[in-house]
């Protein structure tokens, strides 16, 4: 009987090790999901100290995340000059994130959800 259970043990351990490598193959042959369509939001008021920092959390939460495609919103919220000068200067930078007044925030996420 111990044979039996051992044999079974041996049989379910070796089954998990080849699904995880089938699935380990298929991550690195797609590569990072698509996430068109997701956005993170960072809303700016006021003077924001930490701006450029929550700004590069968020850019390296979505590449954290393997989310290609998602979008970056950094919304301006009534910040001050300095602030909204920071944040424009780093959305040029990375590319994906991207400086939105408030009023236009809703129409960007309509626009991504619509795609």
């Amino acid at each position: 009987m111990e044979r039996i259970l051992m044999d079974m043990a041996l049989i379910a351990v070796t089954a998990a090790v080849i699904w995880g490598v089938v699935i380990g193959i298929r991550m690195v042959l797609n590569g990072t999901r698509d996430s068109r369509g997701v956005c993170l939001v960072v809303p700016l008021a006021g003077h924001v100290e930490d701006a450029e920092l929550l700004i590069r959390e968020a850019v390296a939460a979505a590449r954290r995340a393997g989310l290609r495609g998602a979008v970056v919103y950094v919304a301006d919220f009534g910040a001050d000059e300095e602030t909204a000068a920071i944040a424009q200067r780093l959305c040029e930078a990375y590319g994906v994130a991207e400086w939105v007044a408030q009023g236009e925030l809703s129409e960007k996420i309509a626009a991504l959800r619509n795609h």
